[in-house]
């Protein structure tokens, strides 16, 4: 590999693995892991599963403490990649500042698809992607405050949900590619054997400004 600062952007799994495995492997030059969260890299997984359960702190979910960063010497930018010049190999970032590089990696994963129906931006209305939406969803859950939640049906989420809790399973085009009726069943059942309640539906046209009814 040809010497020459490496930037990372995204710091996920993919992000971090390229960082880690660099080192590991005798790259000696710069390293800057360019991440939009205000959190040290951590796994996504859980935060739909054990995390959003209850179980674990949010430094159980990193890949490694801070200490690990710098004995490796790489450098963690809290910033987003606003332009690349690759004439110039120059990353532009939305602070205003710019590096330079030898290797440019973009490693920015997925985003979450955004509802686009009428009243799809009330505070009510949760999307589950990050480590602070995570907590924030998991604060409510075991708060009981509210009467009714929509959540994407897991099996995490069925076995955090309770009696004052409304799962909503939206039917897409191909639902039947992710999930066989047996498992549709078993799921449906031990949603119920938890008192919560369980809807069915097709993707509204929009979402109500009421609150939904109580189970």
């Amino acid at each position: 590999m040809t010497q020459g600062t490496v930037l990372i952007v995204g710091a996920g799994h993919a992000g971090f693995q390229v960082a880690a495995s660099l080192r590991q492997h005798g790259f000696a030059e710069r390293i800057c892991l360019i991440n939009d969260e205000a959190h040290l890299p951590y796994q996504r997984p859980p935060l739909s599963k054990a995390y959003l359960k209850g179980e674990g702190r949010p430094d159980s979910l990193m890949f490694r403490p801070d200490k690990f960063y710098r004995e490796q010497n790489i450098e963690l930018i809290a910033d987003r990649a606003a332009s690349i010049d690759r004439a110039a190999r120059r990353l532009s970032l939305t602070s205003g500042s710019s590096l330079d590089y030898g290797h440019l990696v973009l490693a920015t994963g997925a985003r979450n698809r955004l509802l686009d129906i009428p009243n799809a931006n009330l505070a009510d209305v949760r999307y589950l992607r990050t480590l602070d939406e995570s907590e924030a969803l998991r604060q409510r859950i075991a708060s009981g405050r509210f009467t009714s939640e929509c959540l994407r049906l897991n099996g995490q989420l069925v076995r955090a949900a309770h009696s004052r809790t409304l799962l909503i399973s939206l039917q897409y085009a191909r639902s039947e590619a992710i999930c066989t009726m047996r498992g549709a069943r078993r799921c449906r059942d031990r949603v119920r054997e938890r008192g919560a309640t369980l809807r069915s539906v097709t993707l509204p046209n929009e979402i109500p400004t009421t609150a939904l009814p109580s189970p």
